[in-house]
């Protein structure tokens, strides 16, 4: 019984994850399309816990940006479970950005 008890615990602490979205994220633009399967990245200012420098976001073009080679980004965004092409970052949707001076 314990032993079940432990994990239910566990599996409650690992399943209640705070969305890392929350508070805004600094990065810079990079064009890796000239790569197999890649696009537009963002490579993030401070690695985040995982290990994560950069990210791959899908939804750049619902915003109303000029993308530019290694413009300074301010964002928003929610981590999706899916798979990378490109494989250089994990795979985000973009909630909020601006492009900073």
């Amino acid at each position: 019984m314990k032993t079940i008890f432990c994990f239910l615990i566990i599996v409650l602490f690992i399943s209640c994850k705070k969305d890392k979205g929350e508070l805004p994220v600094y990065g810079t633009l990079h064009n890796l399309k000239g790569f197999d399967g890649c696009g537009w990245v963002i490579n993030l200012d401070k690695k985040e816990k995982s290990g994560c420098s950069a990210l791959e976001p899908t939804n750049l073009s619902d915003f109303n940006l000029i993308l530019l080679e290694g413009a300074r980004l301010e964002f928003l965004y929610t981590d999706l479970k899916s798979a990378s092409v490109c494989m250089v970052g994990k795979v985000v949707s973009i909630r909020s950005i601006k492009v900073l001076k």
